[in-house]
């Protein structure tokens, strides 16, 4: 963490983008009230999850190896949360 000239400290992040593609499929075979719902509705609003700094694509993979099951239980249950499906 580094602080800036008026002495707020700056936090380096990266970030990652999730794009619905998959996810959209099994989200019409769970609810029926997402027939209608588009990829290019899920796409233009896509979750963005801030992590720990990476400067290589390794450095990602890895990351996101730790975070992977959180981030994908954050996705389905902000859609659906009914753990038997």
């Amino acid at each position: 963490m580094r602080a800036r000239a008026d002495n707020m400290p700056t936090l380096n992040r990266s970030a990652t983008v999730l794009t619905p593609k998959p996810f959209l499929g099994w989200l019409y075979t769970t609810e029926a009230t997402s027939a209608e719902l588009t990829l290019l509705e899920l796409i233009r609003a896509p979750t963005v999850h801030l992590i720990l700094e990476c400067d290589t694509d390794e450095d990602v993979v890895e990351v996101l190896r730790d975070l992977c099951e959180q981030i994908f239980k954050e996705q389905l249950a902000g859609w659906y949360r009914d753990e038997s499906v």
